[in-house]
């Protein structure tokens, strides 16, 4: 194993090097081998162990056959953590997401796949949703054992992960790289963080803290906008509320600090109802100016959706003909 030999190396070489010099030196050079061959040795083994539980984990996700659940796994076990204590929260966060997802997918799946495929789709969402009653929990010990003895191998080894300096770039639809602004990069980080199932072609676009409400943000994306809470006890999101675009019946209008949404109710399988009214969803931001920038934000993202949508329509009609 290259972290036991790596070890055995450092016990070897510091002795060497100080055979020349007074005694205490060649104590200490000593100690400082015995403690790298120790903590390579346990780091060694802590880190085949969780290379094997990684393995087990990405084939119980891959029995779900559940697309989107195998890709948020593969994001969360990708994401390095700062310290023991973080792996042990990353562990015991994709625990209960496994138990809570595995239960909730006996009503979710079977929902999703009739709005996709119809009937067909139902029975295939009844077959993924009790395969992933079983997969999803155990997948989720799986990965917190796996989680836990990353953890085990950095503390004995000693070594720390390397973090990013800044958020990722967002890039817009349009595909124009722009200056870099922290501020946007920062929602964006928070959107990919939340976990929250994008919708076809959903892109982030700005978000604004939600005053009175703790650790709470409006997002606004090229499709909806809705408001994000952040759970403390395991580190996850929670969607509170949203307003989809294409639900909308007119544009939002501000009076003072509010900005006021018109849409229509929809069912449970996020159909409009044939009854449904127009209500009136109230967001309270205290300033003016800062209910008017959300104003325009939407407004901007609905503009640009369009934009996108005709330039796509015509490349379309372009590529159509050429092919004729």
């Amino acid at each position: 194993m290259p972290d036991i030999s790596t070890g055995l190396s450092n016990l070897d070489q510091p002795i060497h090097r100080n055979e020349c010099i007074k005694l205490y030196e060649t104590t200490e050079g000593f100690v400082i081998g015995v403690r790298s061959l120790l903590g390579h040795t346990v780091g060694g083994a802590a880190g085949m162990v969780s290379r094997i539980t990684g393995t087990v984990g990405k084939g119980l996700a891959a029995i779900t056959m559940d697309k989107e659940y195998q890709q948020k796994r593969r994001e969360e076990m990708n994401r390095p953590t700062k310290d023991f204590g973080e792996s042990l929260a990353k562990g015991g966060k994709g625990f209960l997401k496994g138990v809570v997802g595995g239960v909730t997918g006996i009503v979710t799946k079977p929902v999703e796949g009739a709005k996709k495929e119809g009937a067909a789709g139902f029975f295939k969402g009844i077959g993924k949703g009790l395969v992933g009653v079983v997969a999803r929990p155990t997948g989720g010990i799986i990965d917190m054992a796996s989680s836990t003895f990353q953890g085990i191998q950095r503390v004995a080894e000693s070594t720390e992960e390397v973090t990013k300096l800044r958020p990722v770039r967002l890039i817009q639809e349009d595909g124009i790289i722009r200056p870099y602004d922290h501020q946007e990069s920062e929602g964006f980080d928070l959107f990919q963080r939340s976990e929250i199932k994008y919708l076809d072609g959903e892109i982030f676009r700005e978000h604004y803290e939600y005053p009175g409400h703790r650790k709470t943000n409006i997002i606004i994306t090229n499709r909806r906008v809705m408001c994000v809470k952040k759970i403390d006890v395991i580190g996850h999101f929670n969607k509170e509320w949203e307003c989809q675009f294409e639900n909308f019946q007119r544009p939002p209008s501000t009076e003072g600090g509010d900005l006021k949404i018109y849409y229509q109710e929809q069912n449970k399988l996020n159909l409009i109802r044939k009854d449904g009214q127009t209500l009136v969803k109230v967001i309270h931001m205290r300033h003016a100016g800062t209910a008017e920038r959300l104003r325009e934000g939407i407004d901007s993202a609905q503009s640009a959706r369009k934009q996108y949508q005709m330039a796509r329509q015509k490349s379309q009609r372009f590529i159509k003909t050429g092919n004729v």
